[in-house]
C-alpha cells in the first residue's frame, strides 16, 4: 500500500492571501505546496446518519482545477481510499504535502485527522474589497459572503481540533514580518526557516511582500460601506482580532437593501460580460436556473477555458 505523506492545511477565505503564502511555503525545499486543493473535498458528501463520506465522481472528474492537476484519477473502495489516493499522486513522491482549502474543512479532517492546520485571517473589509475586484460581488456588503462563510465553518470545525494543531496566521503580520511569520510556521510545521520561502517572486508574477497591500479598506472604502461592512460582521470583525473603525455600524434599510440587491447583480454582471462574454454566463444562468445540466456543463466548460487564461 502506497504511504500517504504527511499533510498539513492551510485555510483561509478566499482573498485572504493563501496564494502568495501557498507560493512561499512551496518554495521551502521540504514542502510542496501544488495549489488550490479545494477540488479534493469538493466532490465529497455525507450520507443521511452523517456517518461516512461519498463521493461525486463524475463531478470529480468534469472539475476544471482537478483538471489541471491530475490526468486520471486512481478510485479506491470507498471516498476516503480516493481522496487519499489524489494526495499521493499529488505529492509525487515528496514526504511532506500542503493543501490549500477555502471550504471542505470537516471533510478534510475526516479523512486527514491528524492533519497540522494554519489559518489564515485577513481583515474582512480587505477581503469584501477584493471580491468586488474579482467580479465575485457588486457591494462591500455582498463581497463579505465568502469571508463569513468561511469564517463559520471554522468555527465548526476548529472546536474540536486540539490547540497544538492549529496555528493563527494574520496576512497583516505576514505582510509587515514575512521572516518572522515564516519562522514561526516553520516550527509549527517542525521544519526550519528557509530563505528560499522569500524568493518566489522571482518565477512567479507575485512580488514581494508590499505593506501596502494592507488595510487598504481606510484609503478606498466610503463611510457608508464601512458601516454597513461593520455591522454585518458584528463581532465577527473583533472575535478575529481586527479593531472597528469607530464609525457606527448600520444595517440597511428596505431600500437599501434592494438598491444593494441590484448592484451587487450588475456589478456581477458586468464583470462576467467583460471577461466572458455574453453568451455563456447567459446560457450558465439559463442552465441553473432550468436545471439542464448538459446545458450548464457546456458554458462552464467553455467559461473555464477563459478562466484558465486569468490565472496567476
Amino acid at each position: 500500500m502506497t504511504m500517504v505523506p504527511k499533510v498539513s492545511i492551510v485555510y483561509g477565505a478566499l482573498r485572504s492571501g493563501t496564494t502568495m503564502f501557498r507560493l512561499m511555503l512551496d518554495h521551502h525545499p521540504r514542502i510542496w505546496a501544488p495549489g488550490e486543493s479545494d477540488f479534493l473535498f469538493d466532490h465529497l458528501y455525507w450520507d443521511v446518519d452523517r456517518q461516512s463520506l461519498a463521493i461525486d465522481a463524475e463531478a470529480l472528474m468534469r472539475d476544471r482545477i482537478k483538471n489541471a492537476h491530475l490526468d486520471a484519477v486512481n478510485f479506491g473502495a470507498d471516498a476516503v481510499e480516493t481522496v487519499r489516493n489524489m494526495v499521493v499522486q499529488l505529492a509525487e513522491g515528496r514526504d511532506h504535502i500542503t493543501l490549500v482549502l477555502h471550504r471542505g474543512l470537516d471533510r478534510a479532517l475526516e479523512i486527514f485527522p491528524q492533519a497540522q492546520v494554519v489559518h489564515l485571517l485577513r481583515d474582512p473589509r480587505d477581503v469584501a474589497r477584493s471580491c468586488i475586484g474579482m467580479g465575485w460581488a457588486g457591494t462591500v456588503w455582498h463581497g463579505l459572503d465568502n469571508w463569513l462563510h468561511t469564517e463559520a465553518l471554522w468555527d465548526k470545525a476548529a472546536a474540536d481540533l486540539p490547540q497544538e494543531q492549529v496555528l493563527a496566521l494574520r496576512y497583516e503580520d505576514l505582510i509587515a514580518a514575512p521572516e518572522q511569520e515564516l519562522t514561526r510556521t516553520c516550527a509549527f510545521l517542525g521544519l526550519p526557516y528557509d530563505d528560499a520561502m522569500l524568493t518566489y517572486d522571482r518565477s512567479s508574477t507575485y512580488d514581494r511582500p508590499d505593506p501596502k497591500l494592507v488595510y487598504q479598506w481606510q484609503r478606498k472604502m466610503s463611510v457608508r460601506d464601512i458601516q454597513l461592512a461593520e455591522g454585518r460582521l458584528g463581532a465577527r470583525l473583533t472575535h478575529a482580532g481586527y479593531v472597528a473603525s469607530g464609525h457606527d455600524p448600520a444595517q440597511p434599510g428596505t431600500w437599501e437593501s434592494a438598491v444593494l440587491y441590484w448592484r451587487n447583480k450588475r456589478g456581477r454582471w458586468t464583470h462576467a460580460i467583460n471577461r466572458y462574454g455574453l453568451i455563456d454566463p447567459l446560457l450558465l444562468a439559463i442552465a441553473n436556473r432550468t436545471r439542464q445540466r448538459w446545458l450548464a456543463f457546456l458554458a462552464q466548460s467553455r467559461i473555464d477555458r477563459k478562466v484558465v487564461l486569468y490565472l496567476k
